[in-house]
């Protein structure tokens, strides 16, 4: 009897182990990047995402489209490294000031873009032909650095 159990219970062990060990091989992680350990001289623009947001893979795809990730500081919102940048611009982030959109909601959603020339914020996802003109009015602000 115990000879049968284990007969069983070894391949099925083995299977396991294979399945988790193929896991965290072959299946595809997010890409998106996070800057929260950078500073934030050289971007123009704050993107904050979360992984699981749809939108945000979106505008990700967008913004790559239009060649702009060198120019746009990333934030994850589900990050603990990004807690600290998120309080700096809470403001823009959480609070929504300086918003173009007709929705936005209280706390922090995703995806949010904010200009960091002069603040001014867009909460949800944007067109391609949306997210062009954010960035291109956002960097026509002259900065006084």
């Amino acid at each position: 009897m115990v000879k049968i159990k284990l007969s069983v219970l070894i391949p099925l062990a083995v299977i396991l182990i294979i399945a988790v060990v193929s896991y965290f091989f072959f299946v595809p992680r997010n890409s998106y990047r996070n800057d929260c350990d950078k500073p934030f001289s050289g971007y123009d623009m704050l993107f904050v995402y979360t992984e699981a947001c749809p939108h945000c893979k979106a505008d990700l795809e967008r913004i790559n489209d239009l060649n702009l990730s060198e120019s746009v500081y990333m934030i994850d919102a589900g990050s603990l490294a990004c807690q600290k940048t998120i309080t700096q611009y809470s403001d823009y982030i959480i609070n929504h000031k300086n918003s173009n959109t007709p929705y936005a909601p209280a706390g922090i959603a995703t995806p949010t873009k904010v200009c960091l020339r002069d603040n001014k914020t867009y909460v949800g996802e944007m067109s391609l032909n949306q997210l062009k003109e954010f960035y291109e009015n956002c960097t026509m602000v002259k900065t006084n650095d």
